[in-house]
């Protein structure tokens, strides 16, 4: 899958105008525009391209709907194997809806194994094919990717890169490794895809309660929270 694509947008001021030559002028300046950004994005988000694996085939028709269960403790929780069912089925009916109309954000959080970053991915993957820039990072990837960009005066460069894709996939986020500043990135990168309203899905192991406060707020007043308290299909399917 291709870190970006892109869709030409004309601004919608540029219609009022009608077929002026002015009109034309404008239209002429704002795709140039468009085309130079585009083209700088790309460029830069090329340098995250991540091997997604099996996730770059991830479709909703590819999800095990069947898949074996254990009884799970997690996150401070027992869950029993008809509420881990339940939990499977309504978290893929609200990925396939999110994927119809991705308004807002997703947080999607888990155990291990549990089929977060496939239902993520086969989200990704449906807004590719229809024209959406689309990218996908695992959060230690992006903070390094983000980290390396200061030796040559690329970090804000690749930050901005960020802010504007139409959907940002960011997996494994999680409060273990956000350091101060892994925070700080985060929080800005986040807070400018809130202002411009852009997609965005996130995938943790832990519950919203564990992230930093502030990254916490910020994602709970956007997102809608898939749970997806399932057992781990990968320790399951090696028994």
């Amino acid at each position: 899958m291709e870190p970006a694509t892109t869709r030409w947008r004309c601004p919608s001021a540029t219609w009022t105008l009608g077929s002026s030559f002015r009109a034309r002028v404008l239209f002429a300046r704002a795709r140039r525009t468009q085309i130079a950004e585009a083209r700088h994005t790309h460029a830069v988000l090329a340098q995250l391209a991540h091997a997604l694996g099996r996730l770059a085939s991830a479709r909703f028709d590819t999800f095990d709907r069947n898949r074996p269960f254990v009884e799970l403790r997690w996150s401070g929780e027992t869950f029993a194997v008809d509420v881990q069912r339940q939990a499977l089925a309504q978290a893929l009916l609200d990925a396939q809806l999110y994927a119809e109309q991705p308004r807002g954000w997703l947080y999607v959080c888990g155990p291990c194994g549990a089929g977060k970053s496939h239902l993520a991915a086969a989200i990704a993957n449906e807004l590719a094919g229809a024209g959406w820039g689309v990218t996908y990072a695992s959060v230690p990837d992006l903070l390094r990717f983000v980290r390396g960009g200061f030796g040559g005066g690329e970090a804000d460069a690749r930050l901005e890169a960020l802010m504007h894709i139409d959907l940002l996939m960011l997996d494994d986020i999680g409060a273990e490794y956000l350091t101060a500043w892994a925070q700080e990135q985060l929080f800005i990168l986040l807070n400018a895809r809130y202002l411009a309203d852009r997609a965005t899905i996130l995938t943790s192991n832990d519950r919203l309660e564990a992230l930093p406060t502030r990254l916490q707020s910020r994602i709970r007043e956007l997102s809608h929270i898939i749970w997806l308290p399932v057992s781990d299909y990968r320790r399951l399917r090696a028994l």
